[in-house]
């Protein structure tokens, strides 16, 4: 007789990635910072011979006054990964993008550029540009560019790579090309393109991987996210969700979502025996969970573990704005691993939180 093997199935670890913006809350210093900021740019240094002279004169210092530039740093655990440039405006410009070699065949590029564009937005921004040199427009930057609906314009009127030296005009038989696209034709193709570049990474440690959407009502939603709440009722629940990861859902009037939490354990029991033995960590009163628990002989205590409050709220409302479709929601839970549209709106919210 064959043997049968039992075979657990684990999900892939994917590497986390912390999104730096230049004018917002970072555990870094400045200093540090501007340090990162500078190496990856001046990485550049191949394509742009003086890069160094216009970032000290002005880019770091219209970053300081955060009105006509912004820039974001990506680190893989301290690393810094990729940066972006943006000068912001009608007509917006995407200054400078790069991203280390060893990551550009993992996705990171994809999770930048949409980065970029939902910063974009913020400024209501109608069309972006951006010059680039023609080897890199006709290779596979430029096919990666296109699937965002940018176009070759003709040649840019500044060529910024033409500097002299002894031998004459440096790269003039490479030289910069212009291309653009309006801004309503990128967004589309973002979201036909949501879910690209997450398959190895999560942003800010944040709305990956998760396994369920809770719905939850506002005064217990924020007792669980302050830690004083650590138990979670249902009527229904099943066993195989010990150790997932579910993401909390506020209900009206807050319609957000809150922060993350593992099920730590699942206790199945008579309400009498689960409020004897737990009533402490349940957050609710005798009343509240005679009147939950009435009518039936057994109900599941939710342990819950780690909790991960998000700094601010994702309303329900912003997702369904970006993602362009109304989101369904649950009376209790559900399985998100079989909600496509969440699938997407998540992405969304990782994007968005992200970029704060």
């Amino acid at each position: 007789m064959a043997q049968l093997e039992l075979i657990q199935v684990t999900k892939k670890k994917k590497r986390n990635i912390e999104v730096v913006r230049f004018g917002g809350k970072s555990p870094l210093s400045e200093g540090e910072k501007v340090k990162h900021f500078r190496e990856l740019i001046e990485e550049s240094e191949d394509l742009y011979p003086g890069i160094d002279r216009w970032l000290a004169r002005k880019v770091l210092p219209e970053l300081k006054t955060r009105s006509w530039r912004s820039a974001l740093v990506l680190y893989d655990e301290g690393f810094p990964a990729a940066v972006a440039v943006m000068r912001h405006g009608t007509d917006a410009k995407l200054c400078n993008m790069r991203v280390r070699r060893e990551y550009q065949d993992m996705g990171l590029g994809e999770l930048l550029i949409k980065l970029v564009i939902a910063e974009m937005r913020t400024y209501q921004v109608k069309d972006i540009h951006f010059t680039l040199p023609s080897h890199l427009w006709e290779g596979d930057m430029g096919v990666f560019l296109r699937e965002y609906g940018f176009e070759f314009q003709g040649l840019a009127e500044v060529q910024y790579r033409q500097r002299k030296n002894k031998m004459g005009l440096l790269f003039n038989d490479d030289p910069e090309f212009a291309c653009s696209a309006p801004f309503a034709v990128v967004w589309n193709n973002m979201r036909k393109k949501i879910s690209e570049g997450f398959e190895n990474f999560t942003l800010n440690g944040r709305l990956g991987d998760l396994d369920l959407l809770m719905s939850i009502r506002p005064k217990f939603a924020h007792e669980i996210i302050k830690g004083e709440k650590r138990i979670e009722l249902r009527r229904r629940f099943s066993e195989k969700w010990r150790g997932a990861k579910a993401v909390i859902y506020s209900t009206d009037p807050v319609r957000s979502l809150v922060g993350e939490v593992t099920v730590e354990n699942i206790i199945t029991d008579t309400p009498e025996s689960i409020w004897e033995k737990w009533h402490v960590e349940l957050g609710c009163t005798f009343e509240e969970f005679k009147e939950y628990s009435k009518g039936t002989t057994k109900i599941h205590a939710i342990r819950l573990g780690h909790v991960v409050p998000y700094v601010v709220p994702i309303p329900i409302s912003q997702l369904e704005f970006h993602a362009n479709f109304d989101l369904p929601i649950p009376q209790s839970y559900f399985n998100l691993r079989n909600q496509e549209k969440w699938h997407s709106a998540l992405k969304w919210g990782a994007l968005v939180n992200a970029n704060r």
